[in-house]
């Protein structure tokens, strides 16, 4: 308590040493919130849930095939970070960072996440 205290002397004296405004309480800025514009810089993403049609584990860069199309490229180390039991017929939901308008471009890849065995 005594810490605080002195903290506050502290802040007062350089406050009125320096000709400094330091309001007690950050009320008012609640009113001003909503004015503020925001900057959701957040990337777009794209979710897929789809089964695995085939796994080229032979090849570098290792590619994993899926029943709708879609293809994943990856290197053998980046593989042994995916989930440990992937086989044919698992469902994987996979998230791309980018447009939906980029489908037959190359998407950074996100997360992925084993749906169901």
């Amino acid at each position: 308590m005594k810490n605080k205290f002195k903290n506050f002397v502290i802040l007062k004296e350089l406050s009125e040493h320096n000709n400094l405004y330091i309001p007690e309480g950050f009320d008012w800025v609640k009113d001003y919130i909503d004015k503020i514009p925001k900057y959701d810089i957040d990337l777009p993403t794209i979710t897929k849930k789809s089964k695995i049609h085939f796994i080229n584990k032979n090849k570098n860069p290792i590619s994993i095939h899926f029943m709708d199309g879609s293809k994943i490229f990856c290197s053998y180390d980046q593989f042994l970070r995916l989930p440990k039991n992937l086989c044919q017929g698992n469902e994987l939901e996979f998230k791309f960072i980018g447009h939906s308008g980029q489908k037959d471009q190359p998407m950074l890849l996100k997360s992925i996440k084993l749906i169901s065995f």
